[in-house]
């Protein structure tokens, strides 16, 4: 601004000025100009110096130059050392990791002997991989053979080629698969979930604070819980008396405002439907043998034979039977889907000596049902046919025992759908038990196609987009791969095929169809493993019960284990069922429609 000032006055007045005066403006222009630009150059100070003062600022110089470069040494030693300490820790850390490394994998090899080891030693022979050897020739060999020696002989003796891979779905676009979301926020969330049905406040008396003491807030606080367990014999004062017509009545005259319901008996029992439904509850659902109840009955200073139990528990039996209708006809809906399994049990004869019965487990998940059935302790063809009847349902899952096979030769409507956990775990014994490595390539071939179910569950896929993604490349190809290794083992004569191994390939073959159909439809499962969890009460209850006294005895478990597993299916309290079911049934109620686990709550009684 300055320069342009000047620079105007200097236009001007150029034409009357001296070329001295010309030149001395033109110089304290440039300087001017200069000053704008930037900062004028200081003047360096050794330009004034005397020689002697210059030799003195050189020493000067030197000495800080030495000093300088002492410190630098000084700290390049300090950051060499740390270098050495750091690759020192780093060797000691990997040394470390790798030790880490072997005693995991030492652990892991360990824990899999142990676990293969409690399974040779504790675990059913199927479960084993024992296979169960006449000690006879097949001439005297006796005819009712244990169901599970049955089951693995009929995993196939046809070494029939599975579907040719040419069948097969072509290969279809597989869009990628998401990353898992993460885990919402938590903070804010209520994790207190311990709490009884009932509370009782106990209030502050306010009256005794301290004189002069101001409150500043009043909240309650959870301080302890307490169990009342005790037994309460209810007796009723009963009135002889005679009207004025002569006649002499006994009655109990309860007062208007007594809750009678509260002792009320369940008919042909002196118990109540709390009483029952703990009995139910004990023997039942926590699996207590009779003689295990009775002790604790006793130590609540309760008197009872184990007689009078299982009398209580029978009077229930007819009132159950006659609501087993309506959760068939529910399970077995058209289009519905079923996973069936058995097991066995041991049952005392009127004639002397036990003999090995049967009961069926019939599962729908969707409906949220599940029923036990013990029709004589029979497990053949006929107890199938007469539970599927004329039914309407899209599918049923069971394993590879030979009486389901009347689906596939019957029921042309129904897919018959076997489970790939029992292929998997026959390949797993063939590795394990057999060592043989070939049964890898399957376990690694299985163990994908798991990974693929549990990317659909995760992402919560609609049937229609799962049936689409069970049929895409990904499936076919480990199909292909399957059969391919499949028939190359079964046609190869110089296999050296071990019993486990054959076992195992056998399965393999003869239910190909069956093993794959869950693709036809993308709300059925892979495995039967549903059934199998099913199942498992009754066996834990055969290991501590031992056996049932009688069909009936059975037939009641049956029953009453169908109404547990329903209850814990639709989320409902067993206890609580079992109180509210007999409670109705004490009241002379006989809607039985209307007192499943997912209805009697909707509905009064009649």
């Amino acid at each position: 601004m300055v320069v342009s000032i000047f620079f105007c006055t200097f236009v001007e007045k150029l034409e009357g000025m001296e070329l001295e005066e010309l030149q001395s403006r033109l110089e304290h222009l440039h300087h001017l100009e200069s000053r704008e630009n930037g900062p004028e150059t200081p003047q360096k100070a050794y330009l004034t110096m005397e020689d002697s003062e210059k030799n003195r600022y050189i020493e000067f110089l030197i000495q800080q130059k030495e000093e300088r470069d002492r410190t630098i040494a000084d700290k390049d030693a300090f950051i060499k050392n740390l270098q050495n300490t750091l690759d020192i820790l780093k060797s000691m850390h990997e040394s470390d990791s790798r030790k880490i490394d072997e005693m995991l994998a030492k652990i892991n090899d360990l824990t899999a002997q142990l676990k293969l080891k409690n399974k040779q030693t504790f675990a059913d022979k199927s479960q084993k991989g024992i296979s169960k050897k006449d000690k006879s020739d097949s001439a005297s060999k006796p005819k009712d053979r244990d169901r599970d020696e049955e089951r693995e002989g009929f995993d196939g003796t046809n070494c029939e080629k599975p579907s040719d891979p040419s069948d097969l779905p072509a290969e279809e676009t597989m869009s990628p698969c998401p990353e898992k979301e993460e885990r919402p926020n938590r903070q804010g969330m209520n994790y207190d979930t311990m709490q009884a049905s009932r509370r009782i406040l106990h209030k502050s008396d306010l009256s005794k604070l301290p004189d002069g003491a101001e409150i500043i807030r009043i909240y309650d606080q959870k301080y302890s819980f307490e169990q009342h367990v005790e037994i309460i014999q209810h007796d009723r004062q009963m009135v002889v008396y005679k009207t004025k017509d002569g006649q002499v009545k006994t009655a109990y005259l309860p007062y208007d405002d007594e809750d009678v319901d509260s002792f009320r008996r369940v008919p042909g029992t002196h118990a109540t439907s709390d009483l029952i439904a703990y009995i139910i509850f004990n023997k039942y659902l926590m699996e207590t043998p009779f003689y295990r109840e009775l002790k604790r009955l006793m130590e609540e200073d309760m008197r009872i034979c184990d007689g009078t139990l299982s009398n209580w528990l029978s009077k229930g039996v007819p009132h159950l039977k006659k609501m087993i209708p309506y959760l068939l006809a529910m399970a077995l809906e058209k289009d519905a889907i079923v996973n069936c399994d058995e097991t066995w049990c041991r049952v005392r004869m009127e004639v002397g000596g036990y003999k090995k019965k049967y009961i069926w487990c019939l599962v729908n998940k969707a409906a949220h049902i599940v029923i036990y059935l013990y029709d004589d302790g029979s497990r053949g063809r006929e107890v199938l046919r007469d539970i599927l009847k004329d039914t309407q349902i899209a599918a049923l899952q069971s394993d590879g025992y030979n009486v389901y096979m009347y689906i596939d030769n019957e029921l042309d409507d129904v897919d018959h759908l076997c489970c790939m956990a029992h292929a998997r775990a026959k390949f797993k014994y063939a590795y394990e038990q057999g060592g043989d490595e070939r049964s890898l390539s399957f376990l690694e071939w299985i163990g994908q196609l798991y990974g693929f179910e549990e990317e659909y569950k995760l992402q919560d896929l609609p049937p229609e987009e799962i049936k689409r993604r069970r049929n895409d490349g990904r499936t076919t190809d480990i199909m292909i791969a399957m059969s391919t290794k499949l028939n190359e083992l079964l046609l190869d004569e110089n296999a050296h095929l071990g019993d486990m191994m054959q076992k195992a390939l056998r399965y393999l073959n003869k239910f190909w169809k069956q093993l794959f159909t869950y693709r036809k439809d993308g709300r059925y499962s892979i495995d039967n493993n549903i059934a199998e969890r099913n199942i498992r009460p009754l066996t834990v209850e055969r290991k501590n019960s031992l056996f049932f006294g009688n069909h009936a005895k059975a037939e009641m478990s049956a029953l009453y284990h169908t109404f547990i597993a329903t209850c814990q299916m639709t989320g409902m309290s067993v206890l609580k069922y079992f109180k509210s079911l007999f409670s109705e049934i004490a009241k002379g109620r006989t809607d039985y429609e209307n007192m499943l686990p997912m209805t009697i709550s909707l509905c009064k009684a009649a």
